[in-house]
Parts: structure tokens; C-alpha cells; sequence
């Protein structure tokens, strides 16, 4: 079941406006239940209120190349959409020849098995906004958990050789 993500952030990032987020004073509140089925289909992932780091990190990619994905997809379709367009100048062979390359490429080959195609497609259509804005809520979440983590960087400390040593060293 989803619970409840709490993120700190800076007074002066803006929440984006997703449902079941409130945010004041520096706090954000993500109600994660109602974006529990698109977290799962799109991620993978199950949100929960103890989610770490990685899963924070995997939910926040998956997002974004999401949003990609579907970028890329709209700028397919329009130039699809474009290249029909000017199909309509073309002489009636070349326009049978872009129809039946169109037609190839959806066909699936022989001695495939169309319901993995289908299981496949399976994967419900969000709006790439809503996603979007759920991406930066889960940035701000791995942000506030790069904060938590101390500083890892500490020095290593080298005991100083001592005098007499040094001093045998030397006369060797």
C-alpha cells in the first residue's frame, strides 16, 4: 500500500502543482496512493513510505526516460503526420510504395507470437506532465537524502613517523 513521502527542501523551490502533494515551510508531503498504479507500471517499483535511496533514484530515472519516451513517440507522430501531408504531392506509386512500407513495419513477422507483443503494450498511457511533476518530487527526495548522508569524504589520519626512526633510517 502507498503511504507518505516527506521531503525537505528549500523554502524557495516550489512544489509542482501533483495531487496529494502539500507544501509549506520547507516540507513537502507526497500522498503516494493516488500515483501508486502509474509508480508501479511506469517504475516497477512499489511506493511506500520506507522507500531508499536506490529505489528513490530507480522511481526518479524510469520517470524521466518516461517522459522521453513519449517526447520522442510525439515527434514520431508528427513527423508522420508530415510526411502524409506530403505524400498527397507524390504520384499514386510512390504514395502505394510509403503505404505498403508503412504497412511492413506494423506486421508482425511470421512465427511471432503477437500476445507478447501485446503484454508488452500493456503499460496504461500517463500524461507525460503528471509524470513530469513526479520526477521533480522524487529529485527533491533524492536531494534531501544526499543532505542527510554525512559528509563522506573524511581524512585519513597517518601517525607521524618518529624521530628515532627517522634518525636510524638516515644513518643506514
Amino acid at each position: 500500500m502507498g503511504g507518505e513521502l516527506r521531503i525537505c527542501v528549500n523554502e524557495e523551490r516550489m512544489p509542482p502543482p501533483i495531487e496529494g502533494l502539500d507544501g509549506d515551510e520547507g516540507k513537502w508531503r507526497l500522498s503516494l496512493e493516488p500515483h501508486r498504479d502509474l509508480l508501479v507500471d511506469i517504475t516497477g517499483v512499489e511506493p511506500t513510505d520506507e522507500l531508499t535511496r536506490r529505489e528513490l533514484e530507480t522511481i526518479r530515472a524510469r520517470l524521466e526516460g518516461y517522459v522521453e519516451r513519449e517526447k520522442r513517440t510525439a515527434g514520431e507522430s508528427a513527423r508522420r503526420v508530415n510526411e502524409a501531408e506530403g505524400d498527397r504531392a507524390r504520384s499514386p506509386v510512390d504514395r502505394l510504395r510509403r503505404l505498403l512500407a508503412l504497412l511492413v513495419g506494423c506486421v508482425p513477422l511470421v512465427g511471432t507470437a503477437t500476445a507478447d507483443r501485446d503484454s508488452s503494450d500493456a503499460q496504461q498511457s500517463y500524461s507525460p506532465e503528471t509524470v513530469q511533476q513526479l520526477a521533480q518530487v522524487f529529485r527533491a527526495a533524492i536531494d534531501d537524502r544526499q543532505r542527510e548522508i554525512p559528509d563522506a569524504t573524511g581524512t585519513v589520519s597517518v601517525t607521524a613517523a618518529t624521530t628515532a626512526s627517522s634518525a636510524n633510517a638516515s644513518a643506514d
